[in-house]
């Protein structure tokens, strides 16, 4: 699995399940502040529920796609940043695809 800079910088707060690196909240939205200062776009984030026996359990009502025109208005950055304060208390982990 070939991490982004930014990633490798995260792998030790990462959680790893079928080949997707997932981060807490607190995790996920200290990894946007270094996306914003290294200028590398959040594309979007989806979040998934962590079930006991390994799996993951994504969740499409907790996901955001910042590709696309919908959030122009606000740069990706300040968008992520939102998301993941208003999901942090659902007990997610959440996957950030970075350009």
């Amino acid at each position: 699995m070939d991490l982004n800079p930014l990633e490798m910088e995260f792998q030790d707060r990462a959680v790893r399940r079928g080949g997707v690196i997932l981060f807490a909240a607190q995790d996920a939205l200290e990894l946007v502040k270094r996306a914003r200062e290294e200028r590398v776009r959040v594309l979007g984030i989806d979040g998934f529920f962590l079930t006991g026996d390994g799996g993951t359990q994504p969740s499409m009502r907790h996901s955001i796609d910042l590709s696309n025109t919908t959030h122009r208005d606000l740069d990706s950055w300040t968008a992520a940043e939102s998301f993941l304060k208003e999901n942090a208390h659902f007990n997610l982990y959440f996957e950030v695809v970075m350009a």
